[in-house]
């Protein structure tokens, strides 16, 4: 995690940094957080920093939070 907020830090723009920690949140069964993660890299792309396939991982991510906390 602290290698990923330091990329984030580095490059706030790439979208993958987020859909990792957001993937690192999903296995320690934290999924508020993986989904805040995500949410955050969706406001990234919003704002054009983000490529289709990217944007793409990074919803397919909060659909898998969502998946395993349940919430259908």
């Amino acid at each position: 995690m602290e290698l990923y907020t330091a990329a984030i830090e580095l490059n706030p723009n790439e979208l993958l940094y987020y859909t990792n920690m957001a993937a690192v949140y999903i296995e320690q069964k934290k999924f508020d957080q993986a989904i805040a993660q995500c949410d955050t890299a969706i406001s990234k792309a919003r704002e054009g920093a983000y490529d289709f396939v990217k944007l793409a991982k990074v919803i397919a991510r909060k659909a898998s939070a969502y998946e395993k906390n349940g919430q259908f």
